[in-house]
């Protein structure tokens, strides 16, 4: 576990929490992807389907052909009743259309079914594995069994991948292999296939879900899958697995230089939640494989202001007939830092509203310039001393420059969205220049009268004022949809 430096007094954990293996991430994947597997009833039997696509309120689901229409192929006409049950309304079930779409028993083994989409009801539209060479060796999971939304204990196996998609799978038992067709097999990166039965004692026969896209398409059928493959690099998807970093509601988060590149699975923001940055930090990426904000979500990536100078010190007073000391010249301001330069690559499933604010920090003030102290009394045998020049006032600090954000992304699910105004609230302004420091005032001359003839000194010279710092560059923005 990788802790952050903490925000005083608020209690928040950084956490990567890393999997014993990657085989429980593909556990857990098929565990989430029950949303998009429904059961399917028809005249002939009953198995699953999975929901893939979504259009003008309607849901489109495919199936073994089998399962619909029977190990005979009723044919294109066939107007089997078709019932489906959502993994969200166990108990209810619903009428749904078989459409005229399909591919033989014998052969692909596909249908298609359609269904007003329920009200409330929303499907997982990541999940689709990213299209592979050679998937062979991969573990995977079955999802659905006898009319439940089962998920296999332990992992299975594709031992052999075809060139027109096509897969084996080995490693369940022959019990585990009834009442499952239609249901899909689910490996560390998502939705690998659509079950469509048995190829052996143990294995099961699988048509790629990429084959099924092509189909669907081919078909004039919507397709709403989405996968991460196109998006993000196999050593993104490897490097992020496991790896969350959530900031709660109201809670603050301090990333320090040993973080400043992240790339996690799951990124959130709760409401108001802050994510604020060490003074060393210059630049920070978060490539993330899905991400939400709450409202208020706040990244305060300003620039630190520059420090101001310090105040010269006054010289000491001159004993009789010395002069006055002069005073020290004022510490120059410091620079103001450049706002973080921040890179955000990521599936957005959730946007309130997130603020950013990379302006550049406020050059510091230059320090003030010391006086010169009052020359030493005259005496009878010595003219008083003059008084001190006064010190020149520091210079104040450079305004640094607002920070550059890239964002690139889409959202989960609506990959047409774009990010507006409303979503991303930004602001990168240029730091302003700190003032130049006031100037030192000389010294007087001796407060006593003259004595016997003998005069008093002269006062001492003004310093000067100190140079405004120069103010920054603004910065800017880059989105670009993945």
């Amino acid at each position: 576990m990788i802790i952050c430096r903490k925000f005083p007094f608020i209690l928040l954990f950084l956490v990567f929490v890393t999997p014993s293996s990657s085989q429980d991430l593909g556990w857990l994947k098929a565990q989430a992807i029950r949303d998009n597997l429904v059961t399917v009833e028809s005249d002939y039997g009953v198995g699953f389907g999975l929901i893939v696509g979504e259009e003008d309120n309607t849901l489109w689901i495919v199936t073994a052909n089998h399962v619909a229409r029977g190990p005979n192929d009723g044919g294109p006409h066939d107007k089997a009743n078709v019932l489906i049950e959502f993994f969200a309304e166990q108990g209810n079930t619903y009428s749904a259309v078989l459409e005229e779409t399909w591919l033989s028993s014998q052969r692909e083994d596909l249908a298609v079914i359609s269904i007003t989409t329920p009200p409330r009801f929303k499907w997982r539209h990541e999940g689709f594995a990213p299209e592979r060479e050679n998937v062979a060796e991969t573990f995977v999971w079955f999802v659905g069994r006898d009319g439940k939304w089962e998920v296999s204990e332990h992992a299975g196996q594709i031992t052999v991948s075809t060139a027109d998609g096509k897969y084996s799978v080995e490693g369940f038992d022959d019990t585990s292999v009834e009442g499952m067709s239609g249901g899909v097999i689910v490996s560390e990166y998502g939705v690998e296939g659509l079950i469509q039965g048995r190829d052996s004692a143990s294995g099961l026969e699988v048509i790629s879900l990429g084959a099924v896209k092509n189909f669907m398409k081919a078909w004039g059928h919507p397709w709403g899958m989405e996968g991460l493959g196109k998006r993000f690099s196999e050593i993104e998807k490897i490097s992020a697995l496991g790896k969350e970093l959530i900031v709660g509601d109201n809670e603050r988060l301090v990333i320090d230089r040993r973080h400043s590149n992240m790339i996690v699975e799951k990124f959130s923001m709760g409401e108001n939640a802050v994510i604020m940055f060490e003074e060393d930090v210059r630049k920070w990426s978060m490539t993330a494989l899905k991400a939400s904000f709450g409202k208020g979500a706040y990244i305060y990536g300003r620039g630190w202001n520059g420090r101001n100078g310090y105040q010269g010190e006054s010289g000491f007073m001159g004993s009789d007939c010395e002069d006055g000391e002069d005073g020290e010249d004022g510490g120059n301001g410091g620079n103001g830092n450049n706002g973080v330069d921040i890179t955000l690559k990521f599936v957005i499933e959730v946007i309130d509203s997130l603020i950013i604010n990379l302006n550049g920090g406020k050059g510091g003030h230059g320090g003030d310039g010391g006086p010169g102290t009052s020359g030493g009394k005259p005496r009878s045998y010595c003219n008083g001393g003059n008084g001190g020049n006064g010190g020149n006032g520091g210079n104040g600090g450079n305004g640094g420059n607002g920070g550059i954000l890239r964002i690139d992304y889409f959202f989960l699910n609506d990959v047409e969205r774009e990010l507006s105004r409303e979503d991303i609230i930004f602001t990168s302004n240029a730091g302003t220049g700190g003032g130049g420091g006031s100037r030192g005032t000389g010294g007087l001359v001796s407060p006593f009268s003259p004595h016997d003839g003998f005069k008093s000194g002269k006062r001492g010279r003004d310093g000067k004022q100190g140079r405004r710092g120069q103010s920054g560059k603004a910065g800017g923005i880059i989105i670009k949809d993945m």
